[in-house]
């Protein structure tokens, strides 16, 4: 998990940049509490380009796509013995097209899930407490990121000549839904502070596309 839990963040630009792959999944789930599967595991495949996660009964399946497996790895060169024994996954596989597929037992995805929250909550922190956006007062969501609720200093809001704010909670909560295994959908909500009124909408990743 050394490995898995850093990239995050830059996984997360990386496929805002390429408009944003979504998940497959057979068992989607709106809590970070993995379900359980009728499936306990399956052979490697070749990735759709997406990232995807598969649940099985005591484990949990993640496929990286080719175009992160150097971003994650350092190198097109993976030593996946070494790489499992660093990490103490049970399993790495690559596939024929390049990518990689991950086997993490449940407990290892939830503290996986948990990291994610974590940086995510980090970075609406960090907007609150930023000089560059001190008409940000206050961000909430829900458990699974479904709704992002932003509320700010409208006139603040309103002058800044470029604010990422929609868009860097959309994707942070996008990325987490992507690992949960739910398809990624989130509502960012901007409110003004003072009145309660709606300011602005965003869906995330729909919008990435617009």
């Amino acid at each position: 998990m050394k490995q898995l839990l850093p990239v995050v963040l830059s996984l997360a630009l990386l496929l805002s940049a390429c408009g944003y792959p979504s998940a497959q999944n057979k068992s989607p789930v709106s809590t970070p509490e993995p379900p359980e599967s009728l499936s306990s595991s399956e052979p490697a495949r070749e990735s759709s380009g997406s990232i995807e996660v598969d649940k099985g009964l005591l484990t949990v399946d993640i496929t990286f796509p080719a175009f992160v497996v150097e971003e994650i790895f350092g190198s097109d060169e993976i030593d996946l013995e070494a790489y499992k024994s660093e990490n103490g996954i049970s399993a790495a596989e690559q596939n024929p097209d390049g990518s990689i597929t991950v086997t993490m037992t449940k407990k290892q995805h939830t503290e996986l899930l948990g990291e994610i929250k974590s940086n995510a909550e980090e970075s609406f922190s960090e907007l609150i407490e930023s000089d560059s956006t001190p008409y940000v007062k206050s961000i909430q969501h829900t458990d699974n990121f479904k709704t992002i609720t932003v509320q700010v200093d409208r006139a603040g809001y309103e002058e800044a000549l470029f604010d990422l704010t929609p868009f860097i909670v959309g994707i942070s909560g996008s990325m987490y839904q992507v690992f949960v295994g739910d398809e990624p959908h989130v509502e960012v909500v901007v409110y003004d502070a003072a009145t309660g009124d709606v300011i602005q909408t965003s869906i995330f990743p729909d919008d990435l596309s617009d």
